[in-house]
């Protein structure tokens, strides 16, 4: 009977030691960057747990000597894993992934040594991926692949305007432009020709969405592209990161509805046929209220176009033809 009785007591110690070993993270403090239990002056080894409002599981991480080592979770307050990554000596090191509420991956990182390497994926939360890049010692080193929510690759055109808005392309951007013959990898872009936008690394025309950054990091314009030429929807935002412009090119050209912006509010919107000004147009107040209406044709304003003053009175209307005013009887008698 005593070899049994011996190994529960040896059982029973282990458990006891194991529970020790297991504290609430209300318990943990640290000093000079190592991690005590709370009237201990050694450093912690073990696990460390703390918990959401409802009682799930919020944290869960292990610790060697002070330091964390091993495995460390993250839980949602439903219980369904938010994120995992293993430390060893206190810094992350292998695998580290986290995760939408719906399941979905957010992102999967590679770390060594406590420093991002290898490489490093980032999804949006339908679960396509948005952005592979390549790490070595916590440097970025490529970036591989970049897509957009709904799967358009995503390349980014690096340029600035002069002083007289000429377009300059930058030596790093992920395009280059094509006119004719002549292929621009940096500088100054002569605008008399169609552009042609090539991947830089390959000069073949590329397909998918162009985006532009603001020196401050804020996003700059949106350009769709198709076999090389701007054509689809288009975002222009201000420094500040408030929208600008929304329309959209047909071949390079200015082409469908189109909306001004101004700190926020709707200056204007009409249509564009051809690069020009077509059809209804609408100008705004900035207190939101109309203040114009008319049509153009060719770029030229035609026909009866209305003033209204900021409480919706209606000023006498002006009549146009071929862009020019002209009497009103004109007007009223087609």
């Amino acid at each position: 009977m005593k070899p049994i009785f011996y190994l529960l007591i040896i059982t029973l110690s282990l458990v006891l030691v194991s529970c020790e070993n297991n504290i609430d993270e209300s318990e943990l403090v640290v000093r000079k960057d190592i991690h005590y239990q709370i009237n201990s002056d050694k450093p912690f080894t073990g696990s460390v747990t703390s918990y959401h409002e409802n009682g799930q599981k919020q944290n869960m991480t292990t610790y060697k000597k002070g330091s964390k080592d091993g495995l460390s979770e993250e839980f949602f307050p439903n219980g369904q894993l938010l994120s995992s990554v293993n430390y060893s000596m206190g810094g992350k090191d292998g695998v580290e992934k986290k995760y939408y509420e719906n399941g979905n991956i957010t992102f999967v990182n590679n770390y060594k040594n406590g420093l991002l390497d290898g490489s490093k994926e980032t999804y949006f939360d339908n679960g396509q991926l948005e952005l592979k890049e390549n790490y070595e010692n916590g440097e970025l080193k490529e970036t591989i692949v970049r897509y957009d929510k709904s799967g358009n690759e995503v390349l980014v055109r690096s340029y600035l305007e002069d002083e007289d808005y000429n377009y300059i392309l930058l030596s790093d951007s992920e395009v280059v432009v094509r006119i004719g013959d002549n292929i621009i990898q940096e500088g100054k872009v002569e605008d008399d020709g169609v552009l042609e936008y090539l991947r830089k690394s390959t000069e073949d025309p590329f397909t998918g969405v162009l985006i532009s950054y603001h020196d401050n990091g804020n996003l700059k314009d949106r350009f769709f592209v198709l076999d090389g030429i701007l054509d689809g929807p288009v975002e222009i935002y201000y420094e500040d990161g408030q929208l600008k412009i929304r329309g959209s090119l047909k071949y390079g050209e200015e082409d469908g509805p189109v909306e001004f912006y101004e700190n926020g509010r709707l200056v204007s919107k009409g249509s564009m046929r051809d690069g020009k000004p077509s059809g209804p147009w609408e100008y705004y107040y900035e207190s939101g209220e109309l203040m114009t209406i008319g049509s153009y044709k060719d770029g030229q304003q035609l026909g009866i176009w209305n003033i209204y003053r900021e409480n919706g009175q209606v000023l006498s209307p002006t009549c146009y033809q071929n862009g020019e005013e002209v009497d009103l009887t004109v007007c009223e008698s087609k």
